[in-house]
């Protein structure tokens, strides 16, 4: 029997496919015109102070279990958005809307090796059908690959990686509590970047209105609304269900990128676009497992310290 809050947890993630698919456009018209490291500072810095305004109250149950996972979760977002956005420099938004989906099928991959058993074969034909696809996307019409690709490669591991420690974590703390600590985390290692590897400190009140923009949608829409909303809904659903739903993001990156951006992938682009597509959903939609995957993630939340690890497992067979 499906739950109003699985089917409210499905629906959250879908939005929030549509918030990050406008940010490939968005994000890579910014940082041509800002240190990409202090502009993931302003971004963070912003979704702090909103996830931190409204949920203050929450501190009194701080404590250093919820610390030491959001830091965890913090490092791997940060991770995520550093290459990419370096890879953003250098490759299309389309591309990068395409290979960073593709942490749909690494995370099982991964699960498969944190917990030493062999992935399902849907899984593993899902990997290769991509692995072609990337192929034919990275390469183009020119048959040369785009180094900005290969950073965008590396973001999709650090998605996947960030996907499986809010499944892991989500539901053994506070969301929100563990939510603000990955927005703090990424600020702090985004700041120290910015003076060590960016190009000097930059105002704020130099910034040309056209990012100051950007910055409020990312900081308000992408970041703080949709990664406090999936550390929420990541209670209530395993990480590769959450996986399958994200494989609307590049098809949301690739529709904004066209729109505001005027991006046309080649035809070899939109081959690989489609077999990667193709890949990630034989790899993880289970049609026969989907309800059935939902009731065994809400029934698990009786027992907080072994639900977490119940429900990462799982996903890991």
């Amino acid at each position: 029997m499906k739950t109003n809050k699985g089917y409210i947890a499905d629906l959250s993630l879908v939005l929030i496919c549509v918030f990050w698919g406008t940010s490939f456009i968005l994000v890579k018209m910014a940082i041509a015109e800002i240190d990409l490291y202090f502009f993931v500072f302003l971004r963070f810095a912003l979704a702090t102070l909103i996830v931190g305004g409204l949920f203050y109250r929450r501190l009194s149950q701080y404590n250093l279990k919820i610390l030491r996972d959001g830091v965890i979760m913090g490092a791997a977002l940060f991770g995520a958005f550093v290459t990419q956005t370096i890879g953003l420099q250098f490759t299309s938004a389309s591309n990068a809307g395409f290979i960073t989906g593709l942490h749909v099928v690494l995370v099982p991959l991964m699960l498969a090796v944190i917990f030493k058993r062999m992935p399902a074969l849907n899984a593993t034909v899902g990997a290769v059908v991509c692995a072609v696809g990337l192929f034919f996307l990275t390469v183009g019409d020119t048959f040369m690959v785009n180094r900005g690709d290969i950073w965008v490669v590396l973001c999709a591991v650090f998605v996947g990686l960030h996907v499986i420690f809010t499944g892991w974590f989500a539901v053994r703390h506070d969301v929100y509590l563990l939510a603000l600590t990955q927005l703090v985390t990424v600020m702090v290692l985004a700041l120290a970047s910015s003076f060590i590897l960016g190009e000097g400190s930059v105002s704020p009140f130099t910034l040309s209105p056209f990012v100051i923009l950007v910055v409020v949608v990312m900081g308000v829409f992408a970041t703080a609304f949709n990664f406090t909303l999936q550390t929420w809904a990541q209670q209530y659903t395993t990480p590769t269900r959450a996986a399958v739903i994200f494989t609307m993001e590049p098809v949301f990156a690739a529709i904004f990128a066209y729109w505001w951006g005027g991006e046309v992938l080649g035809s070899r682009g939109y081959l690989g676009a489609a077999l990667i597509l193709t890949g990630i959903i034989l790899a993880e939609f289970k049609i026969r497992e989907w309800g059935r995957e939902r009731n065994s993630s809400i029934t698990n939340n009786a027992d907080e310290s072994h639900h977490g690890r119940s429900r990462v497992e799982k996903d890991g067979q």
